[in-house]
């Protein structure tokens, strides 16, 4: 009898500690205890949420510009150009680097071109400013050169890896990047999984490849887990590929239901489904699934309180 009661209370103890683990991650359905409280999600999943370097360096001489994450800029002398502005001795480089799927996911960078897939080996975004906040221009942008680490596997895509640049487009409420691959550009992967720019141009730089589909295509759609309280406009779902390196926004919406668009994704794709909205308190919401796409799937992403910092820990732990 005493045996029976200590193993009963050693099931009770991993059962509640395995409650506690899962609501580390998604909350429980009564709600946490300091609730995390935003009035948009663009406060939260924003392209501010990785480091910003600001990086001091003379316009009138060759200048090498280092970043966080190992990105590096060469701009020759001479190089910038703001209308009829004299050329100052210091000028500033403004980098943000995002060498990894789940620091995409935090900051609403997505891999995709003109509704197309991409294989992805890093990006960054970058600007020069005066000390005035003024944005400066290149005069050639075919003088500037750059090297990324590529963290990343890309597998056999890699020796396919091209130079990207980026523009924000609309995508339902939410603001979204579309990659366009530069034409006769020069940049490619060089030795040990470095990238190499030539002609870099001012603001979103990716390596990345165009994904080679298989003859079938199909498009998915997932609901969100109650709905009936969150916000207008304030919910994302994002989808992080597990056979390659890529992170889709899933922003079209069809009633309730968020829908990819038609033949974008290939039958047999794995990956997860991560749902992040706000309620009608403000409160933040996130839930995740595994998905295998079949073809034409309905998926169904529970959603529950939680903070940034659980949110944080549940894409790091999809993407490592």
């Amino acid at each position: 009898m005493k045996f029976r009661n200590l193993t009963l209370l050693a099931l009770i103890f991993f059962t509640l500690q395995s409650c506690v683990d899962n609501e580390a991650y998604f909350g429980s359905g009564g709600g946490v205890d300091n609730p995390e409280i935003y009035t948009r999600l663009a406060d939260i999943i924003k392209h501010e949420n990785v480091p910003t370097d600001t990086i001091a360096f003379n316009p009138l001489e060759d200048s090498n510009i280092s970043g966080t994450f190992g990105v590096e800029i060469n701009i020759p002398a001479n190089s910038c150009i703001l209308g009829s502005n004299e050329l100052p001795d210091e000028l500033f480089v403004v980098l943000r680097e995002y060498p990894t799927l789940s620091k995409m996911a935090l900051s609403n960078v997505q891999t995709e071109s003109n509704q197309e897939m991409l294989v992805t080996g890093g990006n960054f975004w970058w600007k020069i400013i005066d000390a005035d906040g003024r944005d400066w221009d290149i005069v050639q942008p075919s003088q500037i050169t750059a090297t990324q680490p590529v963290v990343l596997d890309m597998g056999e895509y890699a020796d396919q890896a091209a130079y990207f640049t980026g523009d924000i487009i609309s995508g339902g409420s939410q603001q979204v990047i579309n990659w366009t691959q530069v034409r006769n550009n020069e940049s490619g992967m060089g030795p040990n999984n470095v990238f190499e720019y030539n002609g870099l141009q001012l603001r979103w730089a990716n390596v990345d490849a165009l994904y080679q589909y298989p003859d079938e295509r199909t498009q998915l759609s997932a609901v969100l887990n109650p709905n009936d309280d969150i916000q207008p406009n304030q919910e994302m779902l994002l989808l992080i590929v597990e056979d390659f390196p890529s992170v889709i926004n899933i922003y079209t919406k069809q009633g309730d239901s968020f829908v990819t668009h038609n033949n974008a994704i290939p039958v047999g794709l794995s990956g997860t489904l991560v749902a992040i909205a706000l309620d009608n308190n403000d409160e933040l919401l996130i839930g995740s699934t595994d998905i295998t796409v079949a073809g034409d799937d309905e998926f169904s992403i529970d959603i529950a309180p939680g903070s940034m910092s659980q949110l944080t820990s549940l894409i790091n732990q999809i993407t490592n």
